[in-house]
């Protein structure tokens, strides 16, 4: 079930803010400010991939605690539904319950058959959060590469039974051209003898996937597992605290309208002749994870074309030209702000190159799932 995302209208008392030594008074006002991305996933059906090749062999102790309080205390704790587990081997098959995956009999792991299915679980809506317990270690089945042309759909088969780079392709490959609205991922990582362990958490369902992630910092404390967020494109870009500004002096062909309400920004014409030049602030995006909003890219609404320009976009804002509309009604005014994605994956994740291509894969993988984030921010003017 998705909710559509939420208008944000803050407002706030008009300010008089002076520049650090200068007597010069500056105006400021509020605009309503509205994210464009995001419908609330409330699903909270979890899948859970568990890795039983041989390479797992390594990791008994570590897997046993895992097994024994995931879906016995994670999640349940952090919200969960109902609860798939998943054999990820020669073929991915599902399990009654995790019990099974303390058994590493398996000779293959097919982790790229499950990243197709995951994500076409993700995309459709029918589980919210998937979870992998493995090596990262992407080993395509000896059978599987004779016999099959394309290791997923569209992708064709690596003649190297070790392609951790395809894992990201067929994630892709699973979405089958859909979105994922919103994603949160994280990864933790337990070292034994020089060998990495992975629990990797991808979420649509966001709030529930912070919530597993929580539990799991939480109950495997004594692990001593690193911890890496990937991305959460919620809190990517801060749509709070949006306020606009000018100084009286070049701002001479506008004045705020009578009928403004508390500090809005709402301008009526004094000299049709005049450009008013305003300046408006945002948060510079969050920053932290693999994958982050990047620089925005600034567009004024069209229907303000004809007498408003939004110039000088950067991280924490941007200036509007802003002119009489010559209307005999207020005309919305504004600015749409587009954060484009920026990925960067620590190299120091794995010192297996392939489990490194592997994670980087994922990343892209991620980034071009999600739409780029995009908030609007809006003023009236008469």
């Amino acid at each position: 079930m998705m909710k559509s995302g939420t208008v944000i209208t803050a407002t706030l008392s008009l300010w008089l803010l002076l520049e650090p030594g200068s007597a010069a008074a500056t105006n400021a006002c509020q605009p309503h400010v509205r994210s464009l991305n995001g419908a609330v996933i409330t699903n909270t059906a979890v899948s859970v991939y568990w890795d039983r090749s041989g390479s797992m062999r390594h990791f008994t102790n570590v897997v046993s605690e895992i097994v024994n309080t995931l879906d016995s205390a994670i999640l349940p704790q952090a919200g969960a539904g109902s609860v798939v587990h998943v054999s990820v081997g020669s073929t991915v098959q599902q399990m009654h319950d995790a019990l099974p995956a303390l058994n590493t009999d398996q000779q293959w792991t097919a982790l790229h058959t499950a990243a197709e299915r995951s994500a076409a679980d993700l995309a459709s809506g029918r589980v919210a959060v998937a979870i992998y317990v493995s090596d990262m270690v992407l080993e395509i089945p000896a059978k599987e590469r004779k016999s099959r042309p394309f290791a997923c759909a569209d992708v064709a088969m690596p003649s190297n039974e070790h392609a951790g780079a395809i894992f990201g392709r067929c994630f892709s490959a699973g979405l089958n051209g859909r979105t994922l609205s919103d994603l949160y991922a994280s990864v933790f990582r337990a070292t034994v003898k020089g060998r990495g362990l992975y629990v990797l958490v991808i979420g649509t369902n966001v709030a529930l996937a912070r919530e597993i992630d929580r539990s799991m910092q939480t109950t495997w404390s004594e692990l001593k597992a690193d911890h890496f967020t990937i991305a959460d494109t919620v809190m990517a870009v801060n749509a709070d605290g949006v306020s606009c500004s000018w100084n009286p002096a070049s701002f001479r062909g506008l004045r705020v309208a009578n009928a403004a309400v508390g500090s809005e920004c709402r301008f009526r014409c004094d000299d049709e002749a005049l450009i008013s030049l305003m300046n408006c602030r945002v948060r510079p995006p969050t920053s932290g994870a693999w994958m982050a909003a990047g620089p925005p890219t600034g567009k004024t609404l069209p229907l303000a074309l004809a007498f408003s320009r939004t110039t000088a976009v950067r991280e924490d804002g941007f200036s509007v030209q802003l002119q009489c509309p010559k209307r005999g009604k207020y005309i919305t005014s504004g600015t749409t702000l587009t954060y484009p994605w920026k990925t960067s994956m620590p190299t120091l994740i794995s010192p297996d190159a392939d489990v490194r291509r592997l994670f980087d894969g994922a990343l892209k993988a991620f980034a071009a799932a999600v739409p780029q984030r995009s908030i609007e921010v809006t003023f009236d003017v008469q």
